[in-house]
């Protein structure tokens, strides 16, 4: 469906294209010259890029991976993925058996704040979607202070909190659980594979409950976007819900602690 949002009405071209109420093909020429003239700020559907950070230990700034998958129009359209030499190369074997990075496979990597550069673009103007994102998010406004990289407000929301909204029979969210119960492909704890599933489980909720803009996360999902700044961290959370304040990773306590999503 392609959905045009101005300030003031929405135009869903599928609609005027397929309805039998539009019977008069001479005021197409004009939607479409409308369309046409309309900026492409507001030609706007659910636009997102899901990420995954894995991690070599237990602290935030040990990201040793990173996986980003870009959505347009609810499908992936990129996804790409980098290895990342942590300040400190220590690995605990229990995360090591989980994603199967080695030390030996980072030592000759770039590290985070010479990576960058090269991942900005992604995050630039851009709403971020990550499955349990108080885990994702803390570990991307650690590297960002540890490095001292200039950033503004980073937007975001949790594929865990969505599907629990939209789905609400299943009885488990994990990563693993619900790209099993949706037939999403999966390479666990492999971050490329994780950003991808968290991408496709949040396009499925979107399309299904035809969210197409952000603003409508809070009125159809009840669910409002959190943001890293360099001076706090906002969970993202149901409306009117108390914020949880006592997890090392704000966010989605007990879904993903100090390790990468279950």
């Amino acid at each position: 469906m392609l959905l045009i949002y101005c300030d003031l009405f929405y135009i869903n071209f599928d609609f005027l294209l397929t309805s039998p109420h539009v019977s008069c093909p001479s005021i197409l020429p004009n939607i479409y010259h409308i369309y046409s003239r309309i900026p492409n700020d507001y030609a706007v559907t659910m636009d997102f890029i899901a990420i995954d950070f894995e991690t070599a230990n237990e602290h935030p700034t040990s990201a040793c991976e990173l996986g980003i998958a870009v959505v347009r129009y609810y499908k992936i359209v990129e996804t790409r993925s980098w290895l990342i030499r942590p300040p400190e190369i220590r690995f605990l074997p229990y995360n090591s058996r989980l994603h199967g990075i080695s030390a030996n496979d980072v030592c000759n990597e770039r590290d985070f704040g010479e990576l960058w550069n090269e991942v900005l673009p992604y995050f630039k103007n851009h709403f971020v979607i990550a499955h349990n994102a108080g885990f994702d998010m803390e570990i991307l406004r650690q590297l960002l202070l540890f490095y001292q990289i200039p950033f503004e407000n980073i937007s975001f929301t949790c594929s865990i909190k969505i599907a629990r909204k939209v789905w609400k029979e299943y009885h488990r969210y994990g990563l693993k659980s619900l790209s099993r119960i949706l037939s999403i492909e999966l390479d666990h704890h492999r971050a490329e594979s994780d950003a991808r599933a968290c991408a496709i489980i949040a396009s499925m909720a979107f399309r299904e409950n035809q969210v197409s803009i952000i603003e409508e996360l809070q009125t159809k999902l009840q669910i409002q976007p959190g943001f890293i700044s360099p001076e706090r961290f906002v969970a993202t959370g149901y409306q009117y819900a108390h914020r949880k304040t006592k997890s090392q990773y704000p966010g989605e306590i007990g879904e993903r602690q100090q390790q990468p999503s279950f």
